[in-house]
Protein backbone atom coordinates (compact mmCIF):
# COMPACT_ATOMS: atom_id res chain seq x y z
CA UNK A 1 0.00 0.00 0.00
CA UNK A 2 1.89 3.04 -1.44
CA UNK A 3 -0.03 5.62 -0.36
CA UNK A 4 -1.07 4.01 2.95
CA UNK A 5 0.30 7.23 5.39
CA UNK A 6 -2.41 8.77 6.99
CA UNK A 7 -1.65 12.22 7.64
CA UNK A 8 -5.24 13.75 8.30
CA UNK A 9 -6.00 14.02 11.94
CA UNK A 10 -9.28 13.09 12.16
CA UNK A 11 -8.77 9.98 10.72
CA UNK A 12 -5.58 9.07 13.38
CA UNK A 13 -7.83 9.96 16.24
CA UNK A 14 -8.00 6.67 18.35
CA UNK A 15 -11.53 7.63 19.76
CA UNK A 16 -12.90 7.58 16.20
CA UNK A 17 -11.01 4.84 15.22
CA UNK A 18 -12.02 2.02 18.21
CA UNK A 19 -16.06 3.70 17.52
CA UNK A 20 -15.34 2.45 13.98
CA UNK A 21 -13.77 -0.46 14.14
CA UNK A 22 -17.11 -2.08 15.72
CA UNK A 23 -19.04 -1.08 12.79
CA UNK A 24 -19.95 -3.87 10.45
CA UNK A 25 -18.18 -3.77 7.29
CA UNK A 26 -21.11 -3.11 5.15
CA UNK A 27 -20.37 0.82 6.63
CA UNK A 28 -17.16 0.63 5.89
CA UNK A 29 -18.00 -1.01 1.97
CA UNK A 30 -21.31 -0.43 0.66
CA UNK A 31 -22.83 -1.17 -2.75
CA UNK A 32 -19.01 -1.23 -3.76
CA UNK A 33 -18.46 2.17 -2.43
CA UNK A 34 -15.14 2.88 -0.40
CA UNK A 35 -15.31 4.63 2.82
CA UNK A 36 -19.10 4.63 2.99
CA UNK A 37 -20.18 6.19 6.16
CA UNK A 38 -17.77 8.40 5.89
CA UNK A 39 -18.70 9.63 2.64
CA UNK A 40 -22.58 9.73 3.74
CA UNK A 41 -21.44 11.68 7.36
CA UNK A 42 -19.81 14.74 4.92
CA UNK A 43 -22.64 14.14 1.80
CA UNK A 44 -24.66 17.45 3.43
CA UNK A 45 -21.61 19.19 3.19
CA UNK A 46 -20.09 18.62 0.10
CA UNK A 47 -20.39 18.73 -3.69
CA UNK A 48 -22.28 15.89 -5.67
CA UNK A 49 -18.91 15.13 -7.55
CA UNK A 50 -16.66 15.25 -4.10
CA UNK A 51 -19.70 12.88 -2.80
CA UNK A 52 -18.96 10.52 -5.43
CA UNK A 53 -14.99 11.30 -6.39
CA UNK A 54 -13.12 7.80 -6.48
CA UNK A 55 -9.89 7.53 -4.47
CA UNK A 56 -6.50 8.63 -6.10
CA UNK A 57 -3.04 8.43 -4.69
CA UNK A 58 -1.00 11.06 -3.66
CA UNK A 59 2.13 11.14 -5.56
CA UNK A 60 5.32 12.63 -4.63
CA UNK A 61 6.65 15.23 -6.46
CA UNK A 62 8.63 14.18 -9.79
CA UNK A 63 12.08 13.51 -9.12
CA UNK A 64 13.54 14.23 -12.09
CA UNK A 65 11.99 17.55 -13.65
CA UNK A 66 15.09 18.80 -15.93
CA UNK A 67 17.25 19.79 -12.63
CA UNK A 68 21.12 17.72 -13.71
CA UNK A 69 21.71 19.31 -10.17
CA UNK A 70 19.62 16.40 -8.03
CA UNK A 71 20.72 13.51 -10.50
CA UNK A 72 23.95 14.59 -9.09
CA UNK A 73 23.45 14.36 -5.81
CA UNK A 74 21.61 11.12 -6.22
CA UNK A 75 25.01 10.15 -7.39
CA UNK A 76 26.84 11.41 -4.15
CA UNK A 77 24.52 9.75 -2.10
CA UNK A 78 24.92 6.56 -3.56
CA UNK A 79 28.77 6.62 -2.80
CA UNK A 80 27.83 7.00 0.80
CA UNK A 81 28.39 3.59 3.28
CA UNK A 82 24.48 3.84 4.03
CA UNK A 83 23.36 3.10 0.80
CA UNK A 84 26.33 0.66 -0.35
CA UNK A 85 25.43 -1.11 3.39
CA UNK A 86 21.74 -1.91 2.09
CA UNK A 87 20.73 -4.92 0.04
CA UNK A 88 18.10 -3.92 -2.50
CA UNK A 89 19.88 -2.13 -4.74
CA UNK A 90 23.37 -2.91 -6.81
CA UNK A 91 25.33 0.93 -6.83
CA UNK A 92 27.15 -0.22 -10.18
CA UNK A 93 23.78 -0.72 -11.75
CA UNK A 94 22.35 2.42 -10.03
CA UNK A 95 25.51 4.10 -11.14
CA UNK A 96 24.39 3.09 -15.45
CA UNK A 97 20.94 4.55 -14.91
CA UNK A 98 22.42 7.96 -13.50
CA UNK A 99 24.60 8.27 -16.52
CA UNK A 100 21.91 7.44 -18.45
CA UNK A 101 19.11 9.41 -17.27
CA UNK A 102 20.46 12.43 -19.37
CA UNK A 103 19.44 11.05 -22.59
CA UNK A 104 15.70 10.14 -21.94
CA UNK A 105 12.65 10.81 -23.06
CA UNK A 106 10.74 13.21 -20.21
CA UNK A 107 8.46 10.11 -20.75
CA UNK A 108 11.22 7.46 -19.98
CA UNK A 109 12.04 10.06 -16.92
CA UNK A 110 8.61 9.43 -15.67
CA UNK A 111 9.23 5.58 -15.73
CA UNK A 112 12.02 5.56 -13.50
CA UNK A 113 11.37 8.28 -10.99
CA UNK A 114 9.40 5.97 -8.79
CA UNK A 115 12.50 3.92 -8.70
CA UNK A 116 14.65 7.32 -7.83
CA UNK A 117 12.34 7.54 -5.03
CA UNK A 118 12.66 4.64 -3.97
CA UNK A 119 16.89 5.13 -4.34
CA UNK A 120 16.45 8.06 -1.86
CA UNK A 121 14.34 6.76 0.49
CA UNK A 122 16.40 3.31 1.38
CA UNK A 123 19.40 5.75 1.56
CA UNK A 124 17.24 7.93 3.84
CA UNK A 125 15.95 4.84 6.04
CA UNK A 126 19.15 3.25 6.42
CA UNK A 127 21.02 6.59 7.58
CA UNK A 128 18.20 6.46 10.49
CA UNK A 129 18.77 3.01 10.76
CA UNK A 130 22.40 2.93 11.44
CA UNK A 131 21.86 6.60 13.37
CA UNK A 132 19.73 4.45 15.67
CA UNK A 133 22.31 1.91 16.09
CA UNK A 134 24.98 4.47 17.13
CA UNK A 135 23.33 6.21 19.71
CA UNK A 136 21.72 2.87 21.16
CA UNK A 137 23.95 1.20 24.15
Amino acid sequence: MPWSVEGRVPFVDHILYESIKTYSSRWLIHNGVEKYILREAVRPFVTASVYARQKYPLDAPPVLTGDSRLVRDIGDRIECSEFRSQSFFCVRKVKLLLEQIPKLTLEEKRVWDPVLMMILSTIAIQQLIDSASKGSP
